[in-house]
């Protein structure tokens, strides 16, 4: 299941950052092209883009505590498992 998440999580974890950092790197593109070439849309996207980025993020998390929750509860049984075979 992890294999098929995989490219999902690798993604997520490259495109957050960035989206986040979407208005300081529109700041940076202000102070090397100049104010005349940024339009609103620019603005726009960049204002978008942070706030996808962080709903990303915030999701993201609690999915990743939740699994992290699980897989504690899956070693726990294993091993509880485990040991009861070789008490037997």
């Amino acid at each position: 299941m992890l294999l098929i998440l995989l490219p999902f999580i690798l993604a997520d974890i490259i495109d957050v950052p960035i989206m986040i950092l979407s208005p300081l790197i529109l700041i940076v593109m202000v102070f090397v092209n100049g104010f005349s070439t940024i339009g609103f849309e620019e603005v726009f996207e960049a204002v978008k883009g942070f706030i996808l980025g962080s709903l990303f993020a915030f999701i993201g998390y609690y999915i990743g505590k939740s699994f992290g929750r699980l897989f504690i509860k899956y070693l726990r049984r294993n091993t509880s498992i485990a040991r009861r075979k070789k008490l037997l």
